[in-house]
C-alpha cells in the first residue's frame, strides 16, 4: 500500500482505569489524572505522526507519518478492588486471562462506544520493580481490548522531570499493543509475515520489537494496519475511504449517473468509469444477452441491444485499489419501447402510448410511481420549444391536439426520472 496516498485514519479508543473500592492506588479521577491521560494520548499521536527512520537494514521506504491517529472517546474510572487486582506483575502468564476478565467487566456496563472503540484497560496491584512493566492485546487483529500493567508506576514516576509524570513510556506501550489490535505481530514471531522487518528480538527500533524507543514501522506493517482498518471499520472514526466504483452512462442525446439499475432508451449504450483511480476493471456478465465489450483497461463498456431479443443485462465489475478489492453489481434495462407515438406523419393530433410490460418492469425495480411523471416537449426544426406538457405517472395513452403547428419536421421528446426518448415526427 502506498502510505502517501491513503487518508489519515482516526481510531476510537476508550481508557479504563481500575482503582480500589475507595478510589485509591491508580491514576486518580481528578484534573491531574485527566491531564496525564491527555499527555499520554498526545505522545501517542505525536510519535505516530513522526516515526523515526530505521536503525536496521530494510527494503522498506521510510514513511515519516503513519497516517494513523487515536482519539479518546470515553474515560472510565472503576472503583472495584477485584478488577484492580488483575494487574499483578508477578503473574504475567495470566495477563491474557486477566485482560479478558476486565473486558468482560466493562462490556457488562452501560457504556458508550461499547462496540465502536478499542478498550485500553489499566488495572492496579502492580508489585514489580519496573522490569516487567508492559502489556498485552487480545490478539493480532482483535480490536476488543489491550491491557497495560504498571500504569500507576508510570504516573508516579516523573522520570526526573518535576511535575511531569512519565507519559512517554505508557505512550510507547499503548502504540505497541494497538499495533497488535490493528493486525501486527512481533517482528521475531514465526507468524510475522513482513519481509521488510528485521527477524530479531531486542535489537532494533521497530514498534513491534521489545526494545525502546519502538519508533519505526515498515511499509508492510503500515499496509497491514491500514488494510485492517479499511476492512474492519467499526472502531474507525474518520479517514476510512468509501471505496466505490462510479461512472456515467451515455447514449445519443442523454446521459446519467451509473446506478444499480440503469434504464436506457437507446440500443447503443456507453459506460465510462471514473472512480477510483484504478488501472484495470474487469467486467463479468452475470445475466442477459446482447453484444458487449470493454476496453481502455475496462474503464469503458459498450452495449449494443440492436438485433438482440433480450432487454436485461446484469454485470459485476471489479478492480483493485490500494490493496483493496472493490466490486459493484450493475444492471441495464433497455426501455426504448416504453413510449410509442402515432400517427407519423401527424395532422391535427398526436397520440403517445406506454408499453404496459416495460412500464411495470420499471415500476417493480425503481418505485417509479413515487417519482414525478413524464414530460412531453415538442421542438420545431429550429429547436424552438412549441409544446410542453406534464403527463401523469401512468398515463397509458394520451392524445395531444396540434392543429396550430405549421407543416414540417418536429422532434418529440419524452422524459422520465430515468431516461429520455426522442422521436422525429412529420407534420402535414
Amino acid at each position: 500500500m502506498d502510505i502517501d496516498e491513503v487518508p489519515i485514519k482516526t481510531v476510537r479508543i476508550s481508557f479504563h482505569i481500575f482503582q480500589k473500592d475507595d478510589g485509591s492506588e491508580n491514576i486518580p479521577d481528578n484534573p491531574a489524572g485527566h491531564d496525564y491521560l491527555d499527555m499520554v494520548l498526545d505522545n501517542m499521536n505525536d510519535d505516530m505522526a513522526s516515526l523515526d527512520n530505521f536503525d536496521y537494514t530494510t527494503t522498506s521506504p521510510y514513511f515519516q507519518d503513519s497516517k494513523i491517529r487515536y482519539e479518546v472517546v470515553a474515560i472510565h474510572f472503576w472503583e472495584n478492588t477485584e478488577m484492580w487486582s488483575k494487574g499483578d506483575a508477578a503473574s504475567p502468564s495470566v495477563w491474557l486471562s486477566n485482560g479478558n476478565d476486565l473486558y468482560d467487566f466493562v462490556m457488562n456496563k452501560p457504556i458508550s462506544y461499547k462496540n465502536y472503540s478499542i478498550h485500553l484497560l489499566m488495572p492496579g496491584n502492580y508489585s514489580g520493580d519496573g522490569s516487567t512493566v508492559g502489556g498485552v492485546a487480545c490478539d493480532a487483529g482483535c480490536n476488543d481490548w489491550s491491557m497495560a500493567v504498571g500504569s500507576y508506576l508510570w504516573y508516579q514516576n516523573t522520570g526526573g522531570l518535576p511535575n511531569n509524570p512519565n507519559h512517554w513510556d505508557p505512550a510507547i506501550n499503548w502504540r505497541h499493543e494497538l499495533g497488535h489490535n490493528l493486525g501486527l505481530r512481533h517482528i521475531f514471531s514465526a507468524s510475522e509475515s513482513c519481509s521488510d522487518t528485521p527477524n530479531c528480538q531486542d535489537c532494533n527500533n521497530n514498534l513491534m520489537d521489545w526494545i525502546k524507543p519502538q519508533s519505526s514501522l515498515t511499509q508492510c506493517q503500515l499496509s497491514i494496519m491500514h488494510h485492517w482498518l479499511e476492512n474492519n471499520s467499526a472502531v474507525g472514526k474518520s479517514g476510512l475511504p468509501n471505496y466505490n466504483i462510479e461512472g456515467q452512462v451515455y447514449w445519443p442525446g442523454y446521459s446519467s449517473t451509473l446506478n444499480p439499475v440503469n434504464y436506457v432508451s437507446n440500443s447503443l449504450v456507453h459506460v465510462t468509469l471514473n472512480e477510483p483511480d484504478a488501472d484495470l476493471f474487469n467486467w463479468t456478465l452475470s445475466y442477459g444477452s446482447a453484444y458487449w465489450q470493454s476496453d481502455n483497461d475496462g474503464k469503458d463498456l459498450e452495449i449494443d441491444y440492436s438485433g438482440s431479443s433480450g432487454t436485461s443485462m446484469n454485470f459485476e465489475v471489479e478492480t483493485e485499489y490500494n490493496c483493496n478489492t472493490i466490486s459493484r453489481k450493475v444492471g441495464f434495462e433497455y426501455s426504448g419501447n416504453l413510449y410509442s407515438i402515432h400517427p407519423n406523419p401527424m395532422v391535427n393530433e398526436l397520440t403517445i402510448s406506454m408499453n404496459d410490460e416495460t412500464y411495470n418492469k420499471i415500476v417493480d425495480n425503481s418505485n417509479f410511481t413515487n417519482k414525478n411523471g413524464h414530460y412531453l416537449k415538442v421542438y420545431d426544426q429550429y429547436k424552438s420549444l412549441v409544446i410542453e406538457k406534464v403527463l401523469v405517472a401512468n398515463f397509458g395513452s394520451r392524445t395531444i391536439e396540434v392543429p396550430g403547428l405549421k407543416p414540417g419536421l418536429y422532434t418529440v421528446e419524452l422524459q422520465n426520472p430515468y431516461f429520455k426518448k426522442t422521436f422525429k415526427v412529420q407534420k402535414l
